[in-house]
């Protein structure tokens, strides 16, 4: 049985969505749009998320990107009434597999959703975890292996984390982490969380022969350094 993920505003009325699926063939799980979203769809492992931003009081693009690298599971995004062709093509570039419109008739939603659904996950898309040095990034199962050790990071401490860990040696931009990771404009106050998150992540990844670490490029970003390990004669 599929499993379909519904992730709707809290004001909204997942109902509307979960219904035009079959239970008997699909396992829907309604999972309101938070800071705990992608911890809970590492958990639930669906193979599709419908991101419902019909009423668009959240960044639809913003979600879209965080679960494109999270999960590897078919997006689709209902878009807002009235939004135009850009819009559609900003969500796509953002990872969607398809964009329904709100205002679409009940039989569309229906008929397309099952034809993502059929189509199946995207299982082989993009790196199921990421290895820099002796650090391991699980993107399925939310969880990092440093040294052989299992280590718990908190959701945004993780997502931080992966966003490092996907560019390792490249310079990423304070405000790229604060829009993509915590959703929030690169004000002062927001500047000093992430500087606090940044050296939290530093004192869990530790130190090690092989171990990459965090190197802030002033008033610029940050940069996950891959260890440099000296080459032995076999």
């Amino acid at each position: 049985m599929a499993v379909v993920v519904v992730a709707h505003s809290r004001r909204s009325s997942p109902e509307e969505l979960t219904r035009l699926l079959d239970p008997a063939t699909y396992e829907v799980v309604a999972v309101p749009v938070r800071t705990s979203l992608i911890e809970r769809l590492a958990e639930i492992n669906p193979d599709v998320v419908v991101i419902d931003g019909s009423l668009a009081d959240f960044d639809v693009m913003r979600v879209c990107r965080d679960v494109r690298r999270s999960v590897p599971s078919r997006i689709v995004v209902v878009a807002p009434p009235f939004e135009g062709e850009a819009w559609v093509m900003d969500a796509l570039r953002a990872g969607a597999d398809d964009v329904l419109d709100a205002d679409a008739s009940e039989a569309m939603v229906r008929t397309r959703l099952m034809a993502i659904v059929r189509s199946g996950p995207l299982r082989d898309r993009g790196p199921r975890r990421l290895v820099v040095g002796d650090v391991i990034v699980d993107l399925d199962g939310h969880s990092v292996v440093i040294g052989g050790d299992i280590v718990r990071f908190p959701v945004r401490l993780f997502r931080t984390l992966v966003e490092l860990a996907h560019r390792p040696d490249t310079v990423v931009t304070c405000e790229e982490l604060l829009h993509d990771v915590w959703g929030v404009e690169p004000l002062p106050a927001h500047r000093r969380r992430l500087r606090v998150a940044v050296s939290a992540i530093r004192s869990l990844l530790g130190h090690g022969p092989q171990r990459p670490r965090i190197e802030t490029v002033v008033r610029v970003g940050y940069r996950l350094v891959t260890a440099s390990v000296p080459s032995t004669a076999a």
